[in-house]
């Protein structure tokens, strides 16, 4: 598995939509520099994404795993990975600066005592070639009101994950390869 990040210094038109899957689904990034000028400063913010692009921690190989107590069972996953079936995720690359949303889903009655648990445990590979591993469990009580202010929070910060498995739902549907085949 390979991780790609792309710089792009365009001056005229160019396709990132389309150039930015590759970084997508391999655990990339995307770095935008719209026409690139030393004059007006972007020297200094391609000098600091190249600091922090090369001195952050940074694992390859990483394969992920989600657990859930009883009653919630995780069913989707959005960020940059891919995912091979709906038990694993497989990022070529994965950093400290990444985000991977977990989508539970409610099947089953929660038993009233106990708190709903959720495990995740990712192995990778460290730049020097050793292994590492990484596991986190969170316990949450179910709650049935939340105040208005949690609610908006909550929602600016799931909408535009929301809004990307939105278009990667129609662009899916529109640019189908048997309709592109036809």
């Amino acid at each position: 598995m390979i991780c790609v990040d792309l710089f792009v210094f365009a001056h005229a038109y160019i396709d990132l939509t389309t150039l930015s899957i590759v970084p997508t689904i391999t655990g990339g990034q995307v770095y935008h520099y719209p026409s690139f000028s030393l004059e007006r400063g972007d020297g200094d913010r391609l000098r600091f994404d190249l600091k922090r692009h090369l001195t952050r921690p940074h694992g390859y190989d990483a394969v992920m795993r989600v657990r859930s107590s009883k009653g919630l069972v995780p069913y989707e996953y959005l960020g940059n990975f891919a995912s091979p079936n709906n038990a694993d995720l497989e990022m070529a690359g994965v950093d400290c600066d990444k985000a991977i949303v977990v989508m539970l889903k409610h099947d089953d009655k929660l038993e009233d005592k106990s708190e709903p648990t959720l495990q995740a445990a990712m192995l990778y590979t460290t730049v020097e070639g050793q292994e590492g591993s990484e596991f986190t469990q969170s316990h949450s009580r179910p709650v049935l009101f939340l105040p208005p202010c949690l609610k908006a929070r909550i929602s600016i910060l799931l909408y535009p994950f929301m809004l990307d498995k939105l278009l990667e739902k129609y662009l899916t549907t529109i640019f189908h390869l048997s309709k592109i085949r036809s």
